[in-house]
């Protein structure tokens, strides 16, 4: 067997090549589909610098004993094994694997040390106790859940972070849960961690299409209001924080053979980075020009979207996107704001790309 020095060497190795490498060289499998938003725990993983996974389906003969067991760590993200699966992951954890599932089925409770509660758990909070391994460093306010959650009850497992009320007081029922299993190791998250992450960052889908914040026209932010958002915790990035919580729990469930390089996207040794964008309306080049000179001065870059792209010459947009600076067009149509259709849309673009001297035009832009 491979010291878990040389193993960290090989994963490494495979984290920075191109070449797609053989399921049973990775230590992670992420059972999911997109049904059950599955697929996008490997977004999240990715996000959080673990490289180095496997991304399949519980579905068909497939997933057999001798495949599981080639994997250090499986994530389940698929609600509904059958029979035949459930059984050949409690086995898999019995002879030492480790397991983390969101939103498990209920036949799990045993493998995780929980019963199942009566009743349902809407919306409210999440609460970590940053005094457990696992949510050392992270926040311990109240972060917004919005996606239902499963009641249980300890019987055995160790809390690591509760659901909590919207008025904030704690409530009895455990929202992930780590039990030590026979010789493995195992975490549920009792709601389903990469919907809740997708509807924080992208707003409520029930919103789409609906003028919601009461400004005219349809916009990105429609999609946060009536309290999707509680402004009170606007300090939190409350999706990263449940995210690092993932992390936290793949780090410390088995510490002595579990160890995952994770590569970082930050550049040098910088712990945070800020995206700076900035709309340009109908101003000049002499208006940004010193703008773009005190973010030059810092070593740092921005975008801008023009609104009035006639009034900033091909020559000047030349010379700071060489520097690294993107400036694109910002496309109007507000008279139809309210209820925009594909044909106004596309003639917004298409007249901002024929007043353009440079036909980038920025797809995010609000029209």
């Amino acid at each position: 067997m491979r010291t878990l020095l040389s193993r960290v060497v090989s994963l490494l190795l495979l984290a920075t090549t191109s070449c797609t490498p053989d399921p049973q060289d990775v230590p992670v499998l992420i059972l999911g589909t997109d049904r059950n938003f599955g697929t996008y725990a490997a977004e999240i993983m990715k996000a959080e610098g673990f490289n180095v996974f496997h991304l399949d389906s519980i579905s068909g003969n497939k997933i057999s004993a001798s495949y599981l067991h080639g994997f250090n760590l499986v994530i389940l993200a698929e609600p509904d094994p059958d029979p035949r699966t459930i059984q050949l992951l409690y086995n898999y954890v019995e002879k030492g694997g480790n397991l983390i599932a969101f939103c498990p089925h209920p036949a799990f409770s045993e493998l995780f040390g929980i019963v199942r509660d009566k009743g349902n758990l809407t919306g409210g909070y999440l609460r970590i106790d940053t005094t457990t391994e696992q949510g050392h460093g992270l926040s311990g306010k109240n972060l917004q859940v919005h996606v239902p959650g499963d009641p249980y009850t300890l019987a055995g497992g160790t809390p690591v972070a509760f659901f909590a009320a919207v008025d904030g007081s704690r409530e009895r029922n455990p929202a992930v849960v780590c039990h030590d299993y026979q010789k493995g190791h195992a975490i549920a998250f009792l709601y389903n961690l990469p919907q809740n992450i997708v509807y924080t960052r992208q707003g409520n889908p029930s919103f789409a299409g609906i003028e919601k914040d009461g400004i005219h026209g349809l916009r990105g932010m429609d999609l946060f209001a009536d309290g999707w958002v509680d402004t009170s915790n606007n300090t939190i990035n409350q999706a990263d924080e449940q995210m690092a919580l993932l992390s936290h729990c793949i780090e410390t469930m088995d510490k002595d053979n579990l160890a995952l390089p994770r590569f970082w996207y930050f550049p040098d040794t910088l712990k945070c980075l800020i995206t700076l964008t900035n709309d340009g309306e109908y101003k000049t080049e002499a208006d940004f020009e010193p703008q773009f000179r005190d973010v030059d001065s810092m070593g740092a870059t921005m975008s801008i979207y023009l609104l009035g792209v006639d009034k900033v010459s091909r020559e000047w947009v030349e010379k700071w996107t060489a520097r690294g600076f993107e400036i694109s067009g910002h496309p109007d149509d507000t008279r139809e704001a309210g209820n925009p259709d594909w044909h106004s849309t596309d003639s917004a673009l298409g007249s901002e790309k024929t007043r353009s001297w440079r036909p980038t035009i920025c797809p995010c832009a609000p029209v």
